[in-house]
């Protein structure tokens, strides 16, 4: 568990719209010996209520008092990202499931390369109107799709040419 920084420490506060923030820093921990690193903790009190909300970042960037606030901003940002990336993984038809990690490394990082790349068609997918037209006219979700999509992967068996010869089309999606 990591506690808040003592008073001694670097410390700003600001507020903004309906919070109150104190951003705190230490730079230059080193971390195997060479690497220097900057550690930075965010604490967000709303001003109408006793909610508090406490953020903390590790960083390789050099953290002072003029570049602090971006660090706890785009750290926020960055993790919210993650969050709602995992998310759609786990409850939008994509199955990922701490099951996935248990066995075999190199099969857990396939199957999260494989989610990759469907969460990025998918998306491709979405983008296209009349795609979306289509499914609508049909009656279909897109989750629908998806789960008919993998049952047919799984029923039917790629070669190797296969693969080469789709490879080597030329295709253009425009969305």
């Amino acid at each position: 568990m990591l506690y808040p920084l003592e008073e001694k420490h670097q410390k700003q506060e600001r507020a903004k719209g309906k919070h109150r923030g104190t951003a705190m820093f230490i730079t230059n921990l080193k971390y195997k010996r060479q690497q220097k690193l900057s550690w930075c903790e965010y604490t967000r009190k709303e001003k109408t209520s006793a909610k508090t909300e406490r953020f903390v970042h590790i960083t390789d960037i050099s953290l002072d008092k003029s570049n602090v606030w971006d660090a706890t901003y785009y750290g926020r940002l960055r993790w919210k990202i993650e969050n709602e990336g995992f998310n759609t993984w786990k409850n939008q038809g994509y199955n990922l499931h701490h099951k996935n990690a248990e066995k075999d490394f190199n099969a857990m990082q396939n199957y999260y390369q494989l989610l990759q790349m469907a969460l990025l068609l998918n998306q491709l997918v979405e983008k296209l109107q009349n795609v979306m037209l289509l499914l609508k006219q049909a009656g279909r979700t897109i989750k629908s799709m998806w789960e008919d999509a993998t049952a047919s992967m799984l029923k039917e068996t790629l070669h190797s040419y296969q693969l080469h010869t789709i490879g080597n089309e030329r295709m253009q999606l425009r969305y």
